[in-house]
């Protein structure tokens, strides 16, 4: 995302609402605009490069990306993540840890993604459970 367009506003935000609520507030609002039609063109083309250089593709974690950028969210911000940064250009999601606790908060992520998700569970029960 270019510079001009969050930090003039980050620190009154984070004033406001404390760095980490401004953050997902942050992320909400691009996740909420991305949902709508034509949010996620309507982000791409305000804030993001979605055309990256072809160098930039390969695999992460086995899995093939067009992007090896990307972010590692908590189970919590995995629906907003996934929504919010593919019309941001990124390539990837990382959500960890996972527990079985979060299991159905990480299958509502992925359901319907337009980006790879790499989950990292804590244990054998948490594996079976996604």
């Amino acid at each position: 995302m270019p510079d001009w367009t969050y930090h003039p506003l980050r620190g009154a935000a984070a004033a406001v609402l404390g760095r980490r609520r401004s953050q997902r507030t942050a992320l909400r609002l691009l996740a909420s605009i991305g949902s709508r039609p034509s949010g996620a063109r309507l982000i791409a083309r305000a804030f993001g490069h979605r055309h990256p250089p072809e160098r930039l593709a390969g695999e992460i974690a086995g899995v093939p990306v067009t992007v090896r950028l990307g972010i590692s969210v908590p189970p919590s911000l995995a629906r907003e993540a996934v929504r919010a940064l593919a019309p941001l250009g990124a390539g990837v999601v990382e959500v960890a840890p996972v527990s079985a606790a979060d299991a159905e908060t990480v299958r509502e992520a992925a359901a319907g993604r337009s980006i790879p998700m790499v989950v990292r569970a804590c244990d054998a029960e948490t594996e079976a459970a996604l």
